[in-house]
């Protein structure tokens, strides 16, 4: 009778681990898409942007719907820093009784949010109802 060699029995192998796929990074929200746009929406194209300054923490927040807003672009008075672009957030909404600075291109009387403003060119405070 022929020999035959035992045959090895191979070791158990640990299954294959998974790897983690990597979680995707949130696309940014436009800024049409914002609540903010909606009420925004009657000022159109004549709308620069809308600057907030909270004034517990002193950080500033802006709506800029066409992208082109720059730090220096904010009305601050005479002698008054230029916070730095890294500082500053996205305005999202309005709150009532707020205080927010309005940039347009051309004066413009329009109602927002069921209520009539007269807004001047250039920065001007509005008291959002």
């Amino acid at each position: 009778m022929p020999t035959t060699a035992p045959t090895a029995t191979p070791e158990p192998t640990a299954a294959p681990t998974a790897t983690p796929m990597p979680t995707p990074e949130p696309e940014p929200t436009a800024a049409r898409e914002l609540p903010i746009a909606a009420d925004l929406a009657p000022l159109g194209n004549n709308l620069q942007f809308v600057a907030y300054l909270d004034s517990a923490t002193q950080t500033w927040k802006i709506y800029d719907s066409t992208g082109d807003f720059k730090p220096e672009d904010i009305p601050l008075p005479p002698g008054t820093a230029v916070p730095p672009a890294s500082d500053i957030g996205a305005l999202t909404e309005l709150q009532p009784g707020e205080v927010y600075t309005f940039v347009l291109n051309e004066d413009q009387t329009v109602e927002l949010d069921g209520n009539s403003y007269t807004i001047r060119a250039g920065g001007v405070y509005v008291v959002w109802k």
